[in-house]
């Protein structure tokens, strides 16, 4: 499989053997979570016929998973967009957190429907530094770090 043979670079390149599992097991879940639902299952299948559906799923335009992309420009000054997708219809808090975990910015703090959706935040009135953003939608929590730099 093509995640087995990335893993085994990413380990031969000295990343934790316990790090590359724990990132690739989350993958394989999600890729997992991803293809619930679908009629068709890739057990008995030819690898060829998997890796199209795989493909295919990777490709749609329906969000197959929660998502939260990271920020562009990282680092930046003095905005950023932040990009996720939902899977489905729900509650969505976007919010922003310097190192020490205190809530500088609510972004989005509202109901929104599946699909991708991007913001830009506005660091202007913040000083340089590592800043944390946290995605929660529905039961699904992501969080992910970015540099402003001035």
């Amino acid at each position: 499989m093509i995640l087995d043979k990335v893993k085994q670079a990413e380990i031969s390149f000295g990343k934790s053997e316990k790090r590359v599992d724990a990132h690739y097991q989350t993958l394989s879940e999600e890729l997992q979570e991803g293809m619930e639902g679908d009629n068709s299952s890739l057990a008995g299948q030819e690898a060829g016929g998997s890796s199209e559906k795989l493909l295919n799923n990777a490709t749609s335009s329906k969000p197959m998973v929660t998502t939260l992309k990271a920020n562009y420009p990282n680092p930046f000054n003095p905005t950023t967009t932040i990009s996720y997708q939902l899977a489905k219809n729900s509650l969505v808090r976007l919010k922003i957190y310097d190192v020490l975990g205190r809530e500088v910015a609510t972004l989005v703090d509202s109901n929104q429907q599946k699909g991708s959706h991007q913001i830009t935040f506005n660091a202007s009135q913040l000083a340089s530094g590592i800043y944390f953003y946290r995605l929660r939608a529905g039961d699904k929590v992501i969080v992910k770090k970015m540099l402003l730099m001035k």
